[in-house]
């Protein structure tokens, strides 16, 4: 992997300064043969960082590239040095947008019972059916794809996992709008597409462990994100100090004991979840059920939310039903629309349903309901 001389995507000074110097360091360690070790330290120090230059573009409203759904050290453990040449400086430069191509319209959560056909034609695959969901899909360069090749077999081994230039003609991603009013997710349709042979990830049939793989990193496991980055950073200080400019009875909503009683409550289980990730990280200190806490991150953390942006609606009263737009709507109508995006991550990357069956069946051992 060359590294080096992948340019920052940001005129930040200070930040492409450290990102240089950060990347000059994996280019040696790379170089050293320590190449598994290097893209783990990256992702560690460097990413996060271009996170935090994510949302701050985003709040600005300026265009930036960074994907944040594939995660460079599931990359390194399944690319072949091929693959690694060629996508791998696009991800680290951030030229490169990717989506994902996994949910089909008829099929909800049942992945495996994906029917989208890729059919082997020569040197190529042709591609038919459709995704949804497709998060940045009418940006997006590259698509994440689990198709069926072999309808004949086992729906699991079935399965195959590619890498599809979204510019080939025949794929067509249509944006669908949300509740909100944005646009963000598509439909993706593809009619007798066309890629060459060589997008196609590991070897045919092996779609399935690749994707269960995948969404290690998406749910939370291995990635440490839930299912994407918020659109709006809110916490439960932000919620705190809602609580402290809301009234009730004449009165900050604060003093009334329920509000308190609730914000203690907020604030007890957002600590505990920040305790659980350094908790995590301490082998000694899970050896009962070393995957109980990130199996369960993505659970607890989106439904936490979702219901902490419920609460800051009840503080707002009457006031809880104006939208963006609305003169009178509580800062501009943001906590009502981080309310309906908040329901967002508690779908994308398995339902909270999901994620309760993950935890029952591989941390508690319980029987597949």
């Amino acid at each position: 992997i060359q590294v080096e001389n992948v340019d920052v995507p940001y005129k930040d000074k200070q930040f492409a300064a450290l990102a240089a110097e950060k990347i000059k360091e994996l280019q040696a360690r790379i170089n050293s043969g320590e190449e598994k070790r290097a893209l783990a330290e990256l992702e560690k120090t460097l990413l996060p960082k271009i996170i935090a230059k994510k949302i701050e573009l985003a709040k600005t409203k300026k265009i930036d590239r960074t994907d944040l759904r594939l995660e460079l050290r599931r990359k390194d453990s399944i690319f072949s040095e091929a693959e690694k040449q060629r996508y791998i400086r696009g991800i680290l430069n951030a030229d490169d947008i990717w989506c994902q191509g996994f949910s089909e319209p008829d099929q909800g959560s049942d992945l495996a019972s994906s029917q989208l056909r890729a059919v082997r034609d020569g040197d190529h695959y042709v591609l038919n059916g459709s995704k949804i969901w497709t998060s940045l899909g009418s940006h997006a360069k590259y698509m994440i794809l689990l198709a069926r090749t072999n309808p004949d077999k086992p729906r699991y081994d079935g399965l195959s996992f590619f890498l599809v230039p979204m510019h080939t003609p025949g794929i067509e991603a249509r944006p669908i709008r949300k509740l909100t009013g944005e646009y963000g997710f598509n439909q993706t349709f593809f009619n007798d597409a066309r890629i060459p042979a060589d997008c196609l990830m590991g070897r045919e049939g092996e779609g399935w462990k690749i994707a269960m793989l995948t969404l290690t990193f998406e749910r939370g496991a291995t990635g440490g994100q839930a299912g994407g980055i918020a659109r709006m950073a809110l916490g439960v200080g932000d919620v705190l100090e809602l609580a402290r400019r809301s009234r009730r009875d004449g009165r900050p909503a604060l003093e009334d004991p329920f509000v308190r009683d609730q914000m203690v409550r907020f604030m007890i289980e957002d600590q505990g979840d920040k305790l659980c990730g350094a908790r995590g990280a301490i082998p000694a200190l899970c050896s009962e059920r070393p995957q109980a806490i990130p199996l369960s991150n993505k659970l607890r953390r989106s439904e936490h939310m979702r219901r902490l942006l419920q609460f800051s609606l009840s503080l707002q009263g009457a006031n809880a039903v104006r939208w963006m737009g609305d003169a009178n709507a509580v800062d501009a109508g943001k906590w009502q629309r981080s309310y309906f995006n908040s329901f967002a991550s508690t779908i994308g990357g398995g339902t909270s349903q999901i994620q309760a069956n993950i935890v029952g069946e591989r941390v508690l051992g319980l029987p597949k309901d």
